[in-house]
Protein backbone atom coordinates (compact mmCIF):
# COMPACT_ATOMS: atom_id res chain seq x y z
CA UNK A 1 0.00 0.00 0.00
CA UNK A 2 1.28 3.26 -0.52
CA UNK A 3 2.14 5.71 2.21
CA UNK A 4 0.19 8.87 2.17
CA UNK A 5 3.09 10.36 4.29
CA UNK A 6 4.75 13.21 2.89
CA UNK A 7 8.27 11.44 2.15
CA UNK A 8 9.48 10.06 -1.42
CA UNK A 9 10.98 7.04 -0.20
CA UNK A 10 8.69 4.32 1.10
CA UNK A 11 9.83 3.48 5.42
CA UNK A 12 10.21 0.03 6.56
CA UNK A 13 7.74 -0.77 8.59
CA UNK A 14 9.81 -1.54 11.94
CA UNK A 15 11.52 1.77 10.92
CA UNK A 16 8.16 4.29 10.62
CA UNK A 17 7.95 5.84 14.10
CA UNK A 18 11.56 6.86 13.81
CA UNK A 19 11.62 8.05 10.33
CA UNK A 20 8.18 10.34 11.63
CA UNK A 21 9.91 11.57 14.87
CA UNK A 22 13.15 12.47 12.39
CA UNK A 23 11.21 13.73 10.07
CA UNK A 24 9.05 16.10 12.59
CA UNK A 25 12.80 17.58 14.06
CA UNK A 26 13.60 18.01 10.58
CA UNK A 27 10.40 20.34 9.97
CA UNK A 28 10.70 22.17 13.38
CA UNK A 29 14.33 22.69 13.03
CA UNK A 30 13.26 24.72 9.65
CA UNK A 31 10.67 26.51 11.40
CA UNK A 32 13.18 27.46 13.85
CA UNK A 33 15.18 28.70 11.43
CA UNK A 34 12.26 30.89 9.66
CA UNK A 35 11.85 28.64 7.02
CA UNK A 36 8.44 27.67 5.61
CA UNK A 37 8.33 23.53 6.61
CA UNK A 38 4.93 23.65 4.58
CA UNK A 39 6.67 24.37 1.55
CA UNK A 40 8.72 21.01 1.95
CA UNK A 41 11.17 19.80 3.39
CA UNK A 42 13.76 17.84 1.58
CA UNK A 43 16.37 15.37 3.48
CA UNK A 44 19.17 14.21 1.49
CA UNK A 45 21.23 11.11 3.02
CA UNK A 46 24.50 9.92 2.52
CA UNK A 47 25.70 6.10 1.48
CA UNK A 48 26.26 5.65 5.70
CA UNK A 49 22.78 7.49 6.11
CA UNK A 50 24.26 10.96 7.43
CA UNK A 51 22.37 13.96 6.30
CA UNK A 52 24.36 15.74 3.87
CA UNK A 53 21.89 18.06 2.82
CA UNK A 54 18.59 19.82 3.87
CA UNK A 55 16.26 21.93 1.90
CA UNK A 56 12.77 24.08 2.16
CA UNK A 57 9.93 23.52 -1.07
CA UNK A 58 9.99 21.93 -4.38
CA UNK A 59 13.73 21.07 -5.86
CA UNK A 60 14.88 21.25 -9.30
CA UNK A 61 15.05 17.42 -9.72
CA UNK A 62 17.99 17.22 -12.35
CA UNK A 63 19.87 19.88 -10.79
CA UNK A 64 19.32 18.16 -7.40
CA UNK A 65 21.02 14.93 -9.29
CA UNK A 66 23.47 16.83 -10.77
CA UNK A 67 24.92 18.22 -7.79
CA UNK A 68 24.72 14.57 -5.81
CA UNK A 69 26.18 13.23 -8.71
CA UNK A 70 27.81 15.03 -11.10
CA UNK A 71 30.38 12.50 -12.90
CA UNK A 72 27.19 11.00 -14.20
CA UNK A 73 26.16 13.83 -16.29
CA UNK A 74 28.14 15.43 -19.39
CA UNK A 75 30.18 18.60 -18.71
CA UNK A 76 28.02 20.58 -20.93
CA UNK A 77 24.66 19.58 -18.56
CA UNK A 78 26.89 20.34 -15.37
CA UNK A 79 27.79 23.83 -16.48
CA UNK A 80 24.07 24.63 -17.35
CA UNK A 81 23.49 23.56 -13.67
CA UNK A 82 25.90 25.54 -12.35
CA UNK A 83 27.34 22.72 -11.49
CA UNK A 84 31.38 21.97 -11.96
CA UNK A 85 33.01 19.87 -9.65
CA UNK A 86 35.95 18.63 -11.35
CA UNK A 87 37.47 22.20 -10.25
CA UNK A 88 35.63 22.17 -6.88
CA UNK A 89 33.74 25.07 -7.61
CA UNK A 90 29.62 25.15 -7.95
Amino acid sequence: MKSQAPFVAEMVEEDRAEWARRMQLELDSADEQGADPKKGVIVVLGKDGTVSQRRIGMPLWRMLLIELSPGKFDPQERRAAGVNRELGVK
